[in-house]
């Protein structure tokens, strides 16, 4: 009854801010066992007790650090998706709750480096809040343009550092090649066709950190993190799908952000990881879905693509595939026939 769960929950809440981090993990967990509880329960709601239960997700937010900061922001998650399913979701979408929760993720969002692995529990949360919040004018106009600056940014940061890496991964190839092919040469003008293992070593080492001395730098080996680029996309497909038409302005208003989301978007159905060509399929059905005539311009390039990806082995990616053309045949009708000839 309720004279036993309220004191149960204020007591999971109390424990949420003890200084103990073996207090706030095991509080978080308690809270987020509740929250799954409640999805199957009417007896309480949660809804009941957003006052405390915001103010703690608040003093949380500013307190925690980041051995505990992914278990906090897995609770806010999952009470939020509670919500939602509370009061036809009066609770997620009031601006008071945006104004508390909001502002602190993105913050520390932004503060993370770009090696954090911590930015995905946060990108994770905000995505399902966008998904509550999106068509909320209130979220469109406050919090839809700094989260779609920052997963758009990231994306392209990501894309242009893969082409990075593959451009030096290319450069190093060809003068391990060179340095074997001169060490070769050496011994064949001093007639010694066979390399000796010192000599095999010395080569080993050397390609080991090659110098390129046209640039004057090291060609180093940084393989960036796809798992970036794959949720920076599915933060810009939840933004696609419920903040239409501030969507569209924020993609397609400016030249230059049209033009890198469409090269963003070509390069990651590119993109040989398949998590990143599976979300960048996704993410081409919700802008020919939402955005159809500013997309129009730019389908013949994916249509072909789509096509390609019609593997019935990766089901996923078939299954996106073959969204974007039954979507594409919908928006832009006889125009499509080209691409089935």
């Amino acid at each position: 009854g309720k004279k036993f769960f309220e004191p149960a929950l204020m007591g999971i809440l109390n424990c949420m801010g003890s200084k103990s981090k073996r207090v706030q993990r095991s509080a978080c967990g308690s809270l987020a066992e509740l929250a799954n509880c409640f999805q199957n329960r009417k007896f309480h709601r949660m809804s009941d007790y957003v006052q405390p239960i915001v103010s703690t997700f608040v003093k949380g937010l500013a307190l925690y650090r980041l051995l505990n900061f992914n278990h906090l922001v897995d609770v806010i998650s999952s009470v939020c998706r509670v919500w939602s399913l509370e009061d036809e979701s009066k609770v997620v979408t009031n601006p008071k709750l945006m104004d508390a929760l909001i502002p602190p993720l993105l913050k520390r969002w932004i503060a993370f480096s770009e090696s954090s692995t911590c930015m995905f529990p946060v990108m994770e949360c905000l995505t399902r809040f966008t998904s509550f919040m999106g068509p909320i004018p209130h979220f469109q106009q406050t919090y839809a343009p700094s989260m779609f600056q920052q997963a758009f940014q990231l994306a392209c940061r990501i894309k242009q550092e893969k082409a990075e890496y593959v451009i030096k991964k290319e450069r190093k190839m060809m003068m391990n090649n060179n340095l074997f092919c001169q060490c070769c040469n050496n011994n064949n003008n001093n007639n010694n066709k066979i390399i000796n293992n010192e000599k095999l070593k010395a080569l080993q080492e050397q390609l080991g950190d090659i110098d390129d001395e046209r640039v004057g730098q090291h060609v180093r080996m940084d393989v960036p993190n796809l798992e970036y680029w794959v949720s920076a996309m599915d933060m810009l497909s939840a933004i696609c799908e419920t903040t239409q038409p501030a969507f569209a302005k924020l993609a397609f208003g400016v030249p230059a952000t049209e033009n890198k989301l469409m090269e963003m978007l070509y390069c990651a159905i590119l993109e040989k990881h398949l998590a990143v060509r599976r979300n960048g399929l996704a993410l081409l059905g919700d802008l020919i879905l939402f955005c159809s005539d500013q997309v129009g311009p730019h389908i013949g390039k994916f249509m072909p693509l789509c096509i390609e990806n019609l593997q019935p082995e990766l089901y996923l990616i078939c299954t996106n595939s073959s969204w974007c053309i039954g979507v594409g045949l919908e928006k832009y009708g006889i125009k499509m026939n080209i691409y089935f000839k």
